[in-house]
């Protein structure tokens, strides 16, 4: 394969697959979230939690999608990822003695947490450029392509979580 198809080919495994997986996913997890009350448990905390969860795992998406593979980019996303592993670390930890955590909810937990390592593992099969830094990528994905990609994370992953919040907030004592 040359350079070029496998960059075509990373792209397409993290817009056409990785990507819905985790947006479905997180999607699923605020249904969960719905269904065992989180604003009369663990309430806004854990909401924040998410949206930050959120931010972290599309650092790692953006990257990918928008820098050349160097070893600052790719240790960026890297770092995005473990980032995101801590912040749901810390989630459970705060979130499991609030409230009922089920094993559907921890089969979703699965999906969300891996993710963003097999964004950076995408990431990383692509041929890397010699110098350090952030470059932008020469053949990025199409302008539709990233509309509809950030669209969707907006509407089904960013507004969820905030009407989360929102819910929480007004149930706050």
């Amino acid at each position: 394969m040359t350079a070029r198809e496998v960059e075509r080919a990373t792209d397409t495994l993290i817009v056409r697959y990785l990507f819905p997986v985790w947006l479905g996913a997180g999607l699923l997890d605020w249904y969960w979230h719905r269904q065992t009350h989180i604003e009369q448990t663990a309430g806004a905390t854990e909401s924040v939690m998410h949206l930050l969860m959120g931010l972290e795992a599309g650092c790692a998406f953006t990257f990918a999608l928008f820098f050349e593979t160097t070893k600052t980019s790719l240790g960026a996303a890297f770092a995005a990822s473990l980032v995101h592993e801590l912040t749901t670390i810390w989630d459970v930890a705060y979130t499991a003695p609030r409230r009922e955590i089920k094993p559907r909810e921890h089969h979703t937990h699965s999906f969300l947490e891996v993710l963003p390592f097999c964004i950076t593992a995408a990431m990383a099969v692509r041929p890397q450029v010699a110098s350090n830094g952030f470059r932008l990528r020469a053949q990025r994905p199409s302008l539709t392509t990233i509309v509809v990609v950030y669209a969707s994370a907006v509407a089904f992953g960013f507004i969820p979580h905030v009407e989360e919040l929102a819910r929480c907030l007004r149930s706050a004592p």
